[in-house]
């Protein structure tokens, strides 16, 4: 209950809100918000239009920046609903599933996170030192706005820099509290700090699991009190309702503007946060929509309904010649925060790129079978790369074979003696069984429906990075079947 309750809530609020978004047509919703698949990566979120007042964009804009901050409280919010303990409790999630509510389910990592209160700290964070030849280990340190603290934890990339833990200290913390003199420190300047680890798992194997289950157990949070770490437990009151901050405007905007007394903005777009104080909109004020004329306060209600609308129904990203689109960076924004709302509806809490990238493909026709062959001169300089699918809804479809990850560490994938690698995807187990194929079932399936590849790069090498990598086109051929 408690994971299936979280994973929803870290999803943005895509299954609280589908229905809603049917009540305004799709044309309507781009006259505030449109999204340009095509554009240069800085322009492919565009708020306001033609017919849309001033004051309506400044609303909308508003609602994007401090939309993370909504989400990840909410987050927070339904851990609270079903463990009191919640904030300052690790929690350690088992393997995946398909019957995950979460779109996008990665079937090659298990999670452990943890929300801390930095009014309860300062703390230390003791994570398992796994060794880089055992599995891929990263550990993400984000504020509530979804900001990722620097610098990195990734047992792939700076193995040699760490040290098992870190301590954490809010933006009002004297660090001389710590005993550790050598410890990294982190700052988070929001009230709350969201910690996520993820185990890369090849095979979901019991003795894989098992392993991954006894590091996760050696994952501690301590408070730090007069120069000493003490094991405490912290019980947090149960937070505020904040399903009905979603369904309006005002509602939104009287929860974020409490949130944000002790989350504040950072102050790196001064002009852009002036205009929404202006509109009530910022720590302690009061939404005041008295000052709208009668129109723009009725255009403004379809705000919280066409953001998601358009946020959830559009890819963006880096379009690759071979038919991929690597996703947009997420993790380290800056001053981009409508890219920092766009990941956080479609993948709250994604991680930096030196961590993991992700590159996605158009949908695909299952009534036809489609190849990808990784040559020995196109292997992925990556630490492991997994490719799934997906219906349109980001949703696993089950299948009788029960194939649902093809990964590179895995010991049932199929190479060539120089390494390469070729995925079919078809319905039917292909009859050519020669060295290399690999089978991704589309039997999920109708003809005519939809699938969408996807491919994550854990620990990606540079020319990921730089998304000069060219992903290996996807084609149609003829099944022997």
């Amino acid at each position: 209950m408690l994971q299936h309750l979280l994973r929803i809530a870290l999803l943005g609020s895509a299954a609280l809100s589908t229905a809603w978004c049917d009540e305004i047509p799709a044309d309507s919703c781009s006259r505030y918000l449109t999204l340009d698949p095509k554009a240069q990566d800085d322009k492919q979120i565009h708020i306001g239009g033609d017919g849309v007042s001033p004051e309506t964009s400044t609303v909308m804009r508003a609602y994007a920046y401090y939309y993370p901050l909504y989400a990840s409280y909410r987050a927070l919010v339904v851990s609270s609903w079903v463990r009191r303990d919640s904030v300052g409790t690790v929690m350690n999630y088992d393997a995946p599933t398909i019957r995950s509510s979460v779109p996008r389910q990665s079937m090659a990592a298990v999670y452990s996170s943890v929300f801390l209160d930095q009014d309860k700290g300062p703390f230390r964070v003791t994570y398992p030192m796994v060794s880089p030849n055992e599995t891929f280990l990263s550990v993400s340190i984000l504020d509530l706005f979804t900001e990722q603290l620097l610098p990195t934890i990734n047992n792939q990339f700076n193995a040699t820099e760490l040290t098992g833990s870190f301590e954490l200290y809010g933006g009002n913390k004297t660090m001389s509290l710590a005993s550790d003199s050598n410890a990294t420190r982190f700052t988070c300047q929001t009230q709350y700090c969201w910690i996520a680890m993820r185990f890369f798992v090849s095979d979901r194997s019991a003795e894989e699991l098992e392993k991954i289950k006894k590091w996760q157990n050696e994952i501690r949070v301590e408070t730090i009190h007069d120069g000493q770490y003490e094991t405490t437990q912290v019980t947090m009151p149960m937070l505020g309702e904040v399903g009905q901050a979603g369904e309006s405007v005002e509602s939104f905007f009287d929860l974020v503007n409490r949130l944000a007394e002790s989350s504040p903005p950072q102050p790196e777009l001064p002009i852009l946060l002036d205009s929404f104080k202006s509109l009530g909109i910022g720590p302690g004020l009061k939404f005041d929509t008295s000052s709208l004329s009668p129109d723009v306060q009725k255009e403004i209600q379809n705000i919280p309904l066409c953001f998601e609308e358009v946020m959830l129904n559009t890819n963006l990203g880096v379009q690759s010649s071979s038919g991929w689109k690597y996703a947009i960076d997420a993790g380290q924004y800056g001053e981009n925060y409508l890219e920092r709302a766009y990941i956080a509806v479609n993948g709250l809490g994604a991680t930096i790129p030196r961590d993991i990238i992700y590159a996605s493909h158009d949908g695909l026709d299952a009534q036809y079978a489609y190849r990808m062959d990784f040559t020995a001169d196109t292997i992925p300089e990556t630490y492991a790369w997994s490719m799934q699918i997906y219906n349109q809804e980001g949703k696993i479809e089950k299948n009788p074979e029960n194939i649902y990850d093809i990964n590179s560490r895995s010991t049932a994938l199929n190479r060539t003696e120089d390494g390469s690698v070729t995925i079919l995807f078809q319905k039917n187990q292909p009859v050519d069984a020669s060295a290399g194929i690999n089978w991704m079932p589309t039997s999920g399936y109708q003809d005519g429906e939809s699938f969408l590849p996807l491919i994550r790069f854990y620990s990606p090498g540079e020319s990921i990075l730089s998304r000069e990598y060219q992903i290996p086109k996807i084609t149609k051929y003829t099944a022997n079947e």
